[in-house]
C-alpha cells in the first residue's frame, strides 16, 4: 500500500522496494508465468539455478527505460541468446507461510547456491 510521507512517519519503520521498469513474472518452480498467468518462454541457461521447491515473484529488467526490450525478449517464444540482457529480479516468495520478512529472507536464501 502506498503512502504520502507525512512526518509523523518514520521511513526507517516501513519496507520498501525500488520501482523497476520491468516485466513482471513468478517462477512456480517449474516455469516462469506473467502476470495473467501465460507461460514465459526461457531459455534453460537462464532458468539454471532456479529452485525448485519455492514460488519466487519479481521482474524481469533489462535496465532502466528499458520496458519494451525487456517485453520484446520476453514474449517471444525463441528469445535465444537476448535472455543474456535480462536479469529476474526477486521481491517475493509468495508461497512461503509467514510475514513479508520471512518471505523476503526464503527468496535470498532459495537463491543463493
Amino acid at each position: 500500500l502506498m503512502l504520502c510521507f507525512k512526518e509523523k512517519y518514520q521511513p526507517s519503520e516501513f519496507l520498501m522496494s525500488e520501482k523497476l521498469d520491468g516485466m513482471r513474472a513468478l517462477w512456480d518452480g517449474k516455469q516462469l508465468l506473467s502476470r495473467n498467468g501465460n507461460p514465459i518462454h526461457a531459455p534453460s541457461f537462464f532458468l539454471d539455478g532456479f529452485p525448485p521447491d519455492v514460488a519466487l515473484d519479481g521482474e524481469l529488467f533489462a535496465g532502466r527505460g528499458q520496458f519494451q526490450k525487456t517485453a520484446s525478449i520476453a514474449r517471444r517464444k525463441n528469445g535465444g541468446d537476448k535472455w543474456s540482457l535480462l536479469k529476474f529480479v526477486i521481491f517475493d516468495a509468495p508461497s512461503v507461510s509467514g510475514g513479508f520478512e520471512k518471505r523476503l529472507e526464503k527468496a535470498v536464501a532459495a537463491t543463493q547456491n
